[in-house]
Protein backbone atom coordinates (compact mmCIF):
# COMPACT_ATOMS: atom_id res chain seq x y z
CA UNK A 1 0.00 0.00 0.00
CA UNK A 2 1.30 3.45 -0.79
CA UNK A 3 1.77 6.50 1.46
CA UNK A 4 -1.15 8.29 -0.32
CA UNK A 5 -3.63 5.40 -0.08
CA UNK A 6 -2.24 4.63 3.68
CA UNK A 7 -3.41 8.36 4.32
CA UNK A 8 -6.73 8.09 2.79
CA UNK A 9 -7.16 4.89 4.74
CA UNK A 10 -6.80 7.02 8.01
CA UNK A 11 -8.75 9.61 7.08
CA UNK A 12 -11.54 7.63 6.00
CA UNK A 13 -11.22 5.15 8.68
CA UNK A 14 -14.34 2.58 8.05
CA UNK A 15 -15.64 4.63 5.05
CA UNK A 16 -12.04 3.56 3.19
CA UNK A 17 -13.80 1.50 -0.07
CA UNK A 18 -12.05 -2.28 0.01
CA UNK A 19 -12.07 -2.50 -3.40
CA UNK A 20 -9.82 0.73 -4.68
CA UNK A 21 -7.42 0.81 -8.01
CA UNK A 22 -5.02 3.37 -8.16
CA UNK A 23 -3.32 4.63 -11.48
CA UNK A 24 0.07 6.22 -11.03
CA UNK A 25 2.38 8.45 -13.29
CA UNK A 26 5.77 8.82 -12.78
CA UNK A 27 7.55 12.15 -13.02
CA UNK A 28 11.37 12.76 -14.30
CA UNK A 29 11.30 15.70 -12.68
CA UNK A 30 9.55 17.64 -9.78
CA UNK A 31 10.71 21.46 -10.45
CA UNK A 32 8.03 23.93 -9.93
CA UNK A 33 6.52 24.85 -13.72
CA UNK A 34 3.05 25.87 -15.33
CA UNK A 35 1.48 23.20 -16.90
CA UNK A 36 2.74 19.85 -17.78
CA UNK A 37 5.21 18.11 -19.63
CA UNK A 38 4.52 16.67 -22.90
CA UNK A 39 5.33 13.07 -21.30
CA UNK A 40 2.85 13.78 -18.71
CA UNK A 41 0.27 14.76 -20.72
CA UNK A 42 0.44 11.68 -22.45
CA UNK A 43 0.59 9.67 -19.95
CA UNK A 44 -2.29 11.43 -18.37
CA UNK A 45 -4.38 10.67 -21.29
CA UNK A 46 -3.16 6.95 -21.65
CA UNK A 47 -4.63 6.44 -18.18
CA UNK A 48 -7.93 8.47 -19.11
CA UNK A 49 -8.70 6.48 -22.38
CA UNK A 50 -8.31 3.07 -20.13
CA UNK A 51 -10.42 4.32 -17.41
CA UNK A 52 -13.23 5.08 -19.88
CA UNK A 53 -12.37 1.77 -21.72
CA UNK A 54 -12.67 0.13 -18.13
CA UNK A 55 -16.08 1.73 -17.59
CA UNK A 56 -17.30 0.85 -20.93
CA UNK A 57 -16.74 -2.54 -20.67
CA UNK A 58 -18.70 -2.92 -17.40
CA UNK A 59 -21.66 -1.49 -19.08
CA UNK A 60 -24.56 -4.23 -19.33
CA UNK A 61 -24.78 -4.19 -23.73
CA UNK A 62 -27.86 -3.60 -25.29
Amino acid sequence: MGSGTFLCKKILADTFPEDINAYLIAVSNTRLEVGLSQTVQTAGEQVANLILKLLQDEQPHA
